[in-house]
C-alpha cells in the first residue's frame, strides 16, 4: 500500500513505469548496458554460477538452473541493492525452508514452499519501501512491497527466476483489515499493490505468486487472494483489481528509492497504533 494524494492518481501509472528498469537495453542500471550483453550463465554438477560483469553469484541448489540461450532470465536471478538475495541470512533461510529434500522438489514446488513461509511468518504492517530483503527477514514484518521483495530474494537464492509486478487495487481491499479510520482516509483510491511473480519452467512463463495475505487453513477462507487450483497461482480477487498488472520487472530499486512529491505522510504515532493492531490481529489469526 503506497498512499498518495488523490490528485496524483491519474498519472501514477505513467510515473511508476517511468522509473522501472526493464533490462531490455533501455532505462536500466548503469551496471548493465544490456542484459544480454553482460550477463552470462554457466552450469555444472557442483552448482550454478551467474556472471554479471561485476560479480559472480553461486548457489548450491539444483533448482531452476539458468539454461543456455535464455539470457533474458538472468536479471531475474541476480541480487540488487534491495533484493539482496546473496545475503547470508537470505541464503540460509531459503535452504531452511526447502529442507533436506531441496534437490528433489520442482521449481514450482519450491516456490510454493517459499510463498507459504512468507504468508505464515511475515506480518503485514505499514513500513517504508526502501528496506532490504534481509532487513525484512530479520524484522519478520513489512507491507506488500517488503514481503514481495523478500519472497523474490528467497526465490533467487535457490535459483528460481522471480520478479516484481505492480497493479492498482481498490482501497476497499483494506476493509477486512483491522484498519484505523485515520489510516483508511489517507489511502488513495486506487492504490498500488506490489507482488511477486515466478518463472514456471513447464509453462515457460511468469506466473503470479502473491503472498500478501496471511496463510489460512483453507484457500476458500482467503479474503483477498484467489488461488488457481491447476497452476497454483495466487492473485488478488477480481473485485479489488483496477486495471491490468505491469510487466514483470527484475529490478525496481530506483522506484523503491523514489520519493514522490505530495505523498501523504502517516505520522509515526499513527503508524505505531496501526501496526500494533496488525500484530495483534496476526497473533489472533495464528492461534
Amino acid at each position: 500500500m503506497w498512499p498518495y494524494s488523490e490528485d496524483q492518481a491519474s498519472s501514477r501509472v505513467q510515473r511508476v513505469l517511468g522509473h522501472l528498469q526493464n533490462f531490455n537495453g533501455e532505462n536500466v542500471s548503469k551496471k548493465f548496458e544490456s542484459a544480454e550483453g553482460l550477463v552470462t550463465a554457466e552450469t555444472n554438477s557442483g552448482g550454478s554460477h551467474l556472471n554479471s560483469g561485476y560479480s559472480t553469484i553461486t548457489w548450491d541448489s539444483t533448482l531452476g538452473k539458468p539454461k543456455t540461450g535464455q539470457p533474458h532470465l538472468m536479471p531475474f536471478l541476480l541480487p540488487t541493492k534491495y533484493c539482496d538475495s546473496n545475503h547470508k541470512l537470505i541464503t540460509e533461510q531459503a535452504k531452511a525452508i526447502l529442507g533436506s529434500d531441496s534437490a528433489r522438489v520442482t521449481t514450482l514446488e519450491a516456490a510454493v514452499l517459499i510463498r507459504r513461509w512468507i504468508r505464515e511468518n511475515i506480518i503485514y504492517v505499514l513500513d517504508k519501501r526502501s528496506v532490504l530483503a534481509s532487513e525484512t527477514l530479520q524484522k519478520r514484518e513489512g507491507m506488500c512491497t517488503n514481503k514481495a521483495n523478500l519472497q523474490i530474494a528467497l526465490c533467487r537464492a535457490v535459483g528460481i527466476p522471480a520478479g516484481y509486478c505492480l497493479v492498482h487495487i481498490s482501497k476497499n481491499a483494506y476493509e477486512h483489515d483491522p484498519l484505523l479510520d485515520e489510516v483508511f482516509h489517507v489511502i488513495s483510491d486506487p492504490t498500488i499493490h506490489c507482488y511477486c511473480a515466478i518463472f514456471d519452467e513447464k509453462r515457460n512463463k511468469f506466473v503470479r505468486f502473491d503472498a500478501t495475505e496471511q496463510q489460512t487453513l483453507s484457500k476458500h477462507h482467503n479474503l483477498l487472494l484467489d488461488e488457481d487450483e491447476e497452476t497454483g497461482e495466487t492473485y488478488y480477487k477480481e473485485k479489488y483489481v483496477v486495471g491490468p498488472s505491469s510487466p514483470v520487472q527484475s529490478n525496481i530499486d530506483s522506484l523503491l528509492d523514489y520519493k514522490p512529491k505530495g505523498k501523504i505522510k502517516i505520522y509515526d504515532s499513527l503508524r505505531k497504533r496501526q501496526n500494533d493492531l496488525y500484530r495483534k490481529h496476526y497473533r489472533k489469526q495464528s492461534n
